[in-house]
């Protein structure tokens, strides 16, 4: 849900045409994707979510944000998840974002989640709702970061956007009627 309202990329209701997104503690974006649970084994070369951004009234008044964070939120909505695999911490608090994507370029925000689709479809990975949002910063669940007290895993403070409450953005839902704006999953991949 989109704060309240959502996207779903397989193009059935509830199809958002148009999406809002304003930082926070503004809104988010829930993004389900039905069609990876039987994808088939596939080498997957090339997998990320498109979000294109759509020109609107206000946008003289109101800037977009220059980045939005994906992140995968668990079955009972109460704990958010890095893309572990994708998205690359560095030991010294840096965040690869100039490989995972986020970061407004031509109108467009692309998340690089080839590392996510691939576990779903070759080792059959927990398909998680997906979440775009624009914090200032998040507090995320990292699996590949243990601590003494949690082997498993820790929350860390993940930097997103510079200023609390910087700019909102209208994407395109699933539903948009210009096929080139849609939310989309784009995948590049061969068969085994």
């Amino acid at each position: 849900s989109l704060g309240n309202s959502g996207a779903v990329l397989n193009n059935t209701n509830p199809v958002e045409p148009v999406l809002y997104v304003q930082s926070a503690p503004g809104s988010y974006v829930s993004i389900t994707i039905p069609g990876l649970d039987n994808f088939g084994n596939k080498i997957i070369h090339r997998a990320e979510i498109i979000a294109t951004r759509i020109p609107s009234a206000s946008d003289n008044i109101f800037s977009p944000p220059p980045r939005l964070l994906l992140d995968r939120i668990n079955a009972n909505n109460d704990s958010a998840y890095l893309f572990e695999k994708d998205l690359v911490l560095g030991s010294d608090g840096s965040v690869g974002w100039d490989v995972f994507g986020g970061t407004l370029k031509s109108d467009i925000y692309r998340f690089n989640i080839t590392r996510y689709v691939q576990g779903i479809v070759t080792r059959h990975e927990r398909n998680d709702v997906l979440r775009l949002w624009a914090p200032l910063r998040a507090y995320e669940f990292d699996v590949n970061e243990p601590t003494s007290s949690s082997p498993k895993g820790s929350y860390i403070q993940l930097p997103v956007n510079s200023r609390i409450a910087e700019g909102r953005v209208v994407l395109g839902g699933g539903n948009n009627p210009n096929p080139n704006a849609r939310l989309r999953l784009r995948i590049v991949y061969s068969n085994l």
